[in-house]
């Protein structure tokens, strides 16, 4: 079987200046040429630099706090899915988009990016939980309008499992300016193994992976916007990744990054859909079918 992947796309900046050349020890994974400050700078050393950064920051505000974010983080990681839109199938070969999800409705349906949503013909959703389960869904509705805010770039799918499967799901909040949150999604289509290392899913199918963690602060409640507090800059495949505060509840999903630079000061910030403002109930409607 041959396949061709390629990330869902989102509106990115690296941002690799956000990391020194002397960083941490090398993440599993990682080149260890960086050890001893030579070599590139590759993918898997940006997010495992990332991971680690966010590690730190939870458990300082665990600490902090008294709060068990670990915990609550844990929780909605099982909530989590990795998204693959397959296309130009021919007999077993395809081509496929990968974006990040997250269950919803106990369990029956997926909350994603509605770019992540490929209007391609004869296309097949697939879906794979944090525990390596694998189902179908189909589009229910969606809203994507090019250059419009996060809160117009969402999806909605119906998982097609079994009713004798036990799916987890997520409950629903709204966001207040202030709050932490964290975006658990799957960059590049790679993710965590139980072991701790980051590793690509088309390499542990049917296998669990966890989603990387990616921490900010709302800035906005209407429309949802963050600012970046640790670890990296979510990369394309993070789309659609569920938006959670510090007890793992949903506030919405990630559709993208923006950069804007003002006076030589770079300021990033990461947009999302809300989820408690969202109208499920409507049509799908793409670019292609606006007035």
């Amino acid at each position: 079987m041959t396949l061709h992947r390629h990330a869902a796309c989102a509106l990115v900046s690296l941002g690799l200046a956000l990391l020194p050349a002397s960083s941490d020890a090398a993440p599993p994974g990682a080149s260890s040429d960086l050890a001893a400050g030579e070599g590139v700078l590759t993918l898997l050393d940006y997010l495992g630099a990332g991971r680690d950064r966010a590690d730190r920051f939870v458990r300082r505000e665990e600490l902090a706090t008294g709060h068990d974010i670990s915990g609550a983080l844990a929780r909605a990681r099982r909530a989590c899915v990795r998204i693959e839109v397959q296309y130009n199938r021919r007999g077993s070969d395809y081509q496929a988009f990968t974006a990040s999800g997250v269950l919803v409705d106990g369990g029956r349906r997926v909350l994603t990016a509605g770019h992540a949503l490929a209007d391609l013909p004869d296309h097949v959703v697939r879906i794979t939980l944090t525990d390596g389960r694998t189902f179908d869904a189909k589009e229910v509705s969606s809203r994507y309008e090019v250059f419009a805010s996060g809160s117009e770039d969402w999806g909605l799918l119906e998982l097609l499992a079994p009713a004798s499967e036990s799916v987890p799901s997520i409950e629903v909040a709204s966001p207040a300016a202030g709050d932490l949150a964290f975006v658990l999604g799957y960059p590049a289509d790679l993710g965590l193994t139980p072991e701790g290392v980051i590793a690509p899913s088309a390499s542990r199918d049917n296998t669990p992976l966890d989603p990387l963690v990616f921490v900010g602060r709302v800035r906005s409640a209407a429309p949802l916007d963050l600012d970046p507090v640790a670890g990296c800059v979510p990369l394309g495949g993070a789309s659609g990744a569920p938006v959670v505060n510090e007890r793992g509840e949903l506030l919405g999903v990630f559709v993208s990054v923006s950069q804007a630079t003002s006076a030589g000061h770079v300021r990033q910030s990461y947009q999302a859909a809300r989820v408690d403002a969202l109208d499920r109930s409507g049509a799908s409607q793409r670019p292609d079918a606006m007035p």
